[in-house]
């Protein structure tokens, strides 16, 4: 499946109380928390520490730039 124009995805609404709001640095920590936690158990998953952090906020964050 190709989706080559996102503008054609019809709106969605979120339920009462969610909302989505732009990251900021403070909360890259958190991010990273929940991804590392989530991948713990992943057979080549790397030890959480802080260059773990660093390179998840570096290449992991940084999206297709």
């Amino acid at each position: 499946m190709v989706l080559s124009d996102l503008g054609v995805l019809a709106q969605v609404n979120l339920p009462v109380g969610i909302e989505v709001r732009p990251v900021i640095s403070e909360h890259f920590r958190a991010i990273y928390d929940v991804y590392a936690d989530a991948y713990s158990t992943f057979q080549m998953a790397h030890k959480a520490d802080e260059h773990a952090f660093q390179d998840f906020v570096t290449y992991e964050l940084a999206g297709d730039t």
